[in-house]
């Protein structure tokens, strides 16, 4: 029998939740759940369902006194972690209630008995235990979104519920209950009491459910929860507005003075327009709180100025919605990886639900001290699994946590990441770790990563867009990843908004500011966005070889080549597995031997050496160089001291060298040309001479 909790709500808190019609189906709800295993719940948005139903059963008594945890699932990790804060608010009980997300610690004591997390979080769990036995009852939020981890949690769980019901009537009838009030060493063996799943979801496509026989052999009972209504009356402007932003802040201000406290909601077409719209708004309380009486025409006028000031060539196209995008972004999963967990979670189940082995070997350090007290990433190439991408973003937020700890900020002297089809949630977890104000990344190499797309391209300018003087990034290398002009608007975007760029240069502070150092080389951004950007005054094109150039308003250095074009891929970016293969880079430093140096710290490029293409799509190579390796008709060879090649040509003929030389004897070349007649060299090399 369950026990109901005693909670005691502040009274502010119970006036509010008398609002919602969900408290009104409590009693409904709880003897549903009790007399069914699985409880499908549609409720419209407003109606109190998220924050409500896990009170209810919470109180019913369904954590068995402690013993087990209410679980509930939220596609989105902000809605897990407000939704869970919201709940533990109502209840007045700290430590009741507990979240978990991906990339962040546990936030779940000894005394936690509702545990909101995302559905990858309860879909691992489900990994090491099928049966999910430490809940007694699992809630699935906003299951009309249909993603891919709650599409199979739902699958999973329909076994699950099955399972723990066939085992514990086994139990029962066998008389194992009876025995264990007279042994406590049978009482550890019991089943756990059967699991409850409730299916809650705004637009729920019921039929989907109820009808579907493979999911529940017994169609489940469904409680509607009906929304609020309010009355609506339409009121139309008069004549058409020049500016419907500040028509909008004069209406919000209206309605704020002449009638009763309340909530004012406000459609406006994009986040450029909400961003101005909480500008001026925040402006008009600024004022009111100095005592400042303006008269509203007063302040349209002054709005107008500034806005007209503050206008420049767009640089950007409209973003669209933040929420839309973050559905869609959680939304957009690995099929492969998602049905990959299906078949290990499948093998659990059928082994009885024991939990897969860990992995006992000691875990690699990804994140490396440097000199002068900074850190490195060097995990070009490596993390070329989900799994991989995983444990560098856990150690990625590890370090944040730790240096905190000890009151110092992360300071990345190179974050190296290129050459890697990161996944999606990894991108996201390392972006997430870049957005904390203690962590200065001043080099960030992403350059030949598939997954590098638009979506990526948001999020870096997010991270850009928050930066300071303290932490801003010096360089940025993207070439060959998959950003479009949309990607590419983002990036700009930012970077023209913040004031924080150009920084002052850290190698030369006297000389004053630069313009952040960027490569974009081989993405598929139409040039034309390129262009207008250059032409506002954004940024500006420079060469290898070329000396810096400061600027107080320039807020880019984009890298082009010697022949000066923007070098973008025509047409879409196509599928990761099938982006071109990334071309070899060689990192300063990295060579056997004596560096030798005509003048220290100084660019050198001497000698004459020639590379040719000829032909179209044909590839030659030679290796006779340490650690040197060439690729020729699909094989690999490397030998000792001499010289590597790689031409690429298109028709013509064309020469380019680019030689990095940091110690011993050697040099290496790579050659592609695409038409006409022409040459460059290029030797980055800080002691390098080039024999």
């Amino acid at each position: 029998p369950l026990v109901r909790e005693s909670v005691q709500r502040l009274e502010a808190i119970e006036e509010q939740r008398a609002k919602l019609p969900a408290v009104m189906m409590e009693q409904e709800l709880v003897e549903m759940a009790l007399s069914n295993d699985v409880l499908l719940v549609c409720g419209e948005t407003g109606c109190g369902k998220s924050t409500q139903v896990p009170q209810f059963l919470f109180e019913a008594g369904f954590c068995q006194g402690g013993k087990q945890l209410i679980g509930v699932t939220q596609p989105r990790r902000v809605a897990a972690i407000s939704v869970s804060q919201r709940v533990g608010e109502e209840l007045n009980r700290p430590g009741a209630v507990g979240y978990q997300v991906r990339y962040d610690k546990s936030h779940c004591t000894k005394d936690t008995r509702i545990k909101f997390m995302t559905d990858g979080i309860l879909l691992r769990e489900a990994q090491a235990d099928f049966l999910c036995r430490k809940y007694s009852v699992i809630v699935i939020d906003e299951a009309h979104e249909r993603g891919v981890n709650c599409d199979i949690l739902i699958g999973l769980l329909s076994r699950a519920v099955q399972r723990r019901r066939r085992d514990f009537e086994a139990a029962v009838a066998s008389g194992r209950f009876a025995r264990a009030e007279a042994d406590a060493d049978a009482a550890k063996d019991l089943p756990p009491p059967p699991l409850k799943l409730v299916v809650m979801s705004a637009t729920l496509r019921l039929c989907d459910f109820t009808e579907n026989r493979q999911l529940f052999a017994v169609p489940p009972p469904v409680m509607r929860i009906e929304a609020r209504t309010f009355p609506v009356t339409a009121h139309f402007a008069r004549q058409t507005e020049d500016d419907y932003i500040l028509s909008a802040r004069r209406a919000v201000l209206q309605i704020h003075k002449q009638l009763p406290p309340g909530t004012i909601l406000v459609f406006v077409t994009g986040r450029q327009e909400v961003h101005r719209l909480c500008k001026l708004l925040n402006q008009s309380w600024a004022a009111k709180s100095r005592g400042e009486q303006q008269s509203a025409e007063e302040q349209d006028e002054e709005a107008a100025d500034e806005a007209a000031e503050e206008a420049v060539d767009e640089v950007a196209e409209e973003a669209v919605d933040e929420v839309a995008d973050e559905a869609a972004e959680e939304m957009a999963e690995d099929e492969g990886a998602a049905e990959q967990a299906m078949e290990e979670v499948e093998e659990a189940a059928e082994e009885g639900g024991d939990g897969a082995g860990q992995d006992s070997a000691p875990r690699e350090k990804m994140i490396e001290h440097d000199r002068d007290g900074k850190f490195v990433v060097r995990q070009r190439q490596k993390l070329k699994s989900a799994d991989r991408a995983d444990q560098f973003v856990v150690q990625l937020h590890e370090a944040v946590d730790e240096q905190r700890a000890k009151g110092e900020s992360l300071v990345f002297e190179d974050f190296d990441i290129s050459q890697n089809k990161i996944p999606a949630d990894a991108i996201e977890g390392i972006f997430s770790a870049f957005a904390e104000s203690d962590v200065h990344v001043e080099r960030l190499r992403a350059f030949g990563c598939p997954t590098f797309d638009d979506h990526a391209a948001a999020l870096l300018a997010g991270w850009l867009a928050g930066v300071t003087s303290d932490n801003v990034p010096f360089e940025m290398h993207l070439s060959d990843c998959a950003i479009t002009a949309d990607g590419f608007n983002d990036i700009m975007k930012a970077l023209q908004e913040n004031d924080a760029f150009p920084a002052i240069d850290p190698k030369q502070p006297r000389q004053g500011k630069i313009p952040v150092y960027l490569r974009l080389e081989n993405n598929y951004i139409d040039e034309a966005a390129i262009k207008e950007c250059i032409k506002s005054g954004v940024a500006t094109t420079f060469r290898k070889g070329e000396s810096k150039k400061y600027s107080d308003s320039i807020k880019v250095r984009l890298l082009v080549p010697h022949s000066g074009s923007l070098q973008q891929r025509k047409g879409d970016p196509p599928a990761p597995e099938d982006m071109p293969a990334p071309k070899p880079v060689r990192d300063k430093g990295k060579g056997k031997g004596k560096e030798s140096s005509k003048g220290k710290g100084k660019e050198s490029s001497k000698g004459k050496s020639k590379g040719s293409s000829k032909g179209q799509g044909k590839e030659s190579s030679k290796s006779r160089g340490v650690g040197a390796a060439s690729r020729k008709n699909g094989r690999s060879s490397s030998a000792a001291w001499g010289s590597s090649q790689d031409s690429r040509g298109n028709g013509s003929w064309g020469s380019s060298q680019d030689t990095r030389s940091s110690g011993g004897w050697g040099s290496s070349r790579d050659t592609r040309s695409n038409g006409g007649w022409g040459s460059s060299r290029d030797t980055p090399g800080g002691k390098s001479a080039g024999k």
